[in-house]
């Protein structure tokens, strides 16, 4: 019965060894071309098809890291002001899970200050050094502007405001209406978001405060822009707990079905593998726990339902507070506030806690390992760019005119004249040379001990054992001259010598 059954799966056809999920759906409730007129609670659903932005007043960024990465995670681009950073802080020790390095410039003149701006890998950016004047003015040639920063001009009193005039003058349009700066007794608009196309931008909303401060706090400033980004969307995935399950039973079900009547019921075979499929799965399914989750891409790994669950409380509590304006609500917001950082921060431990207890006792692969290791560290050695390169007092901060540059160095430190030079004769006899390339590559990696034989494997920690299907060690040795199970075609080979 076994053997006619795989005869079924074999004659479908169309089986897949690696089966995706079965549906994917996008998180957004409709298919606007525009985001313009959406409410914030509507914010979300547009962070798949545009590109979004944030500006925070970040009051010291490296202290933050572990919050900024699990609250800002899903947005495209992070603007940091008052970063905080010296230059001795790697861009490493400073760098957000998906992000590219971020571009910083740091106040070396005195403490405090600093801005710095993340993008999102998947997103073209480049640093525009010639742009950066500390004095005077300068043409930029670029067709839409966005400006965003912490201006310290409160445009809620638009009469005494100082920055007023100058956004006229230049034809910048301010987009920022609600209070992002908040006191014990006062509240101000200074965080703010400027454009010279009042078109490229949509829906610039301040948010929910995330950071811990005790009196004084800044309000993180959203914005989509009408630019469109490549998808990223989010599916639901069947999670199979195996070591729950109980296989006495699948056994039981699986014997209790006629196979000879199940088999005769059709003569289609596709007909017949969509019935046998439904049945297995329906039978897994009552004797082996299981449950749907969201795989959602732009998660930090360590985001948990616990963790949404308290954002949104607190999200819940802030627009409570901010439509009562009691000193009893925002007592409340803040004491939820920090028991939300507390709870980030107490599960970013258990969640690294975990992976050092599986690194120390896995025993999977080493690339597994690997992987774990570069998580846990921190290292991403394949997103670290090359610095700007100084040549002949000219900065190149293309990467292939960096390539350029380096081959023409490393070329120019070898100049050999062999132009009247002979190669060596090969004095290897016609008969002992390999004919073929595939024969010279076995023969090499033999040598070197980078074939395929058990023992050159278990060297490099990819095979469980060094032991050969005879029970010896399979050396280089072993398998040319000594293994019985190549007897025959060595004694066939000894004879053509």
């Amino acid at each position: 019965m076994l053997f006619i059954l795989i005869l079924v799966l074999l004659l479908s056809g169309d089986i897949e060894k690696n089966p995706g999920p079965s549906s994917l759906y996008s998180s957004d409730k409709s298919t606007l071309s525009s985001v313009s007129d959406l409410s914030f609670d509507e914010f979300k659903h547009c962070l798949s098809k545009f590109i979004s932005f944030v500006h925070l007043n970040v009051q010291s960024l490296e202290p933050k890291l572990d919050l900024i990465n699990v609250e800002l995670q899903h947005l495209d681009i992070l603007c940091f002001t008052e970063t905080c950073l010296k230059p001795d802080v790697l861009e490493n020790d400073v760098l957000l899970d998906n992000f590219v390095k971020p571009f910083r410039n740091d106040r070396v003149d005195r403490i405090g200050s600093g801005v710095a701006v993340c993008v999102k890998s998947y997103l073209s950016a480049k640093r525009r050094c010639d742009l950066e004047v500390k004095r005077g003015r300068k043409y930029t040639g670029i067709e839409t502007i966005l400006i965003v920063g912490d201006f310290n001009d409160d445009q809620m009193n638009a009469r005494q405001s100082k920055m007023k005039e100058i956004f006229t003058r230049y034809g910048m349009t301010q987009f920022v209406e609600e209070p992002t700066d908040f006191c014990e007794n006062s509240a101000s608009i200074i965080d703010l978001v400027l454009s010279n196309n009042s078109n490229a931008i949509d829906l610039v909303h301040v948010g929910q405060p995330f950071l811990p401060a005790n009196i004084r706090f800044h309000s993180p400033v959203y914005g989509i822009l009408k630019f469109h980004k490549p998808s990223n969307t989010c599916f639901k995935r069947k999670i199979w707990l195996y070591d729950r399950g109980d296989y006495d039973l699948f056994r039981r079900m699986l014997s209790d079905v006629n196979w000879n009547d199940f088999i005769e019921s059709s003569t289609n075979v596709d007909s017949l593998v969509d019935r046998f499929s439904e049945l297995l799965i329906d039978f897994a399914s009552k004797a082996i726990p299981n449950k749907t989750i969201t795989v959602r891409k732009s998660d930090h790994p360590l985001m948990n339902n616990y963790i949404r669950r308290t954002i949104r409380k607190r999200n819940r509590i802030y627009k409570k507070a901010k439509k009562a304006n009691s000193p009893e609500n925002w007592l409340q917001f803040r004491r939820i506030r920090n028991k939300t950082v507390n709870v980030i921060r107490n599960e970013k431990t258990k969640f690294y806690d975990k992976l050092i207890e599986k690194l120390r006792t896995t025993m999977s692969s080493t690339k597994v390992w690997w992987n774990l290791a570069y998580h846990i560290t921190n290292l991403k050695s394949r997103d670290m760019n090359i610095p700007p390169i100084n040549l002949n007092s000219s900065v190149i901060d293309d990467d292939k005119q960096k390539a350029e540059a380096f081959n023409d160095y490393f070329s120019s430190q070898s100049n050999i004249d062999d132009s009247n030079k002979l190669l060596p004769e090969e004095d290897i006899p016609p008969d002992r040379r390999l004919s073929s390339r595939l024969g010279q590559i076995y023969h090499a990696r033999i040598r070197t001990e980078s074939s395929s034989l058990r023992d050159h494997l278990y060297q490099k920690n990819l095979e469980s054992d060094p032991f050969c299907k005879c029970k010896q060690i399979e050396t280089s040795e072993h398998f040319l001259l000594n293994c019985p199970i190549y007897h025959r075609t060595r004694e066939a080979l000894f004879v053509n010598l």
